[in-house]
């Protein structure tokens, strides 16, 4: 099951943050959503809000993943 794998994944990169990360967790299908409310900064509440969303998620719809990337690097820092 690819999405459950994902999830898991994802679970797992969160848990590897730390005091001064910063995150955000998208979804993606036909069209791209943010699940955590846009960039966060580390810490045990977001942690825990960001794996109650992975653990929430269902799929539905296509892959469109290069929307998806498009989105998630439309908040880097230049440079």
């Amino acid at each position: 099951m690819p999405l459950e794998l994902a999830k898991r994944v994802s679970g797992d990169l969160l848990r590897s943050l730390g005091a001064g990360d910063r995150f955000e967790v998208l979804a993606f299908s036909n069209d791209t959503s943010t699940l955590t409310g846009g960039v966060q900064e580390w810490n045990g509440n977001t942690l825990a809000m960001a794996l109650a969303v992975l653990g929430s998620l269902r799929a539905s719809g296509g892959t469109e993943m290069a929307t998806a990337i498009r989105a998630a690097s439309r908040t880097l820092r230049p440079g």
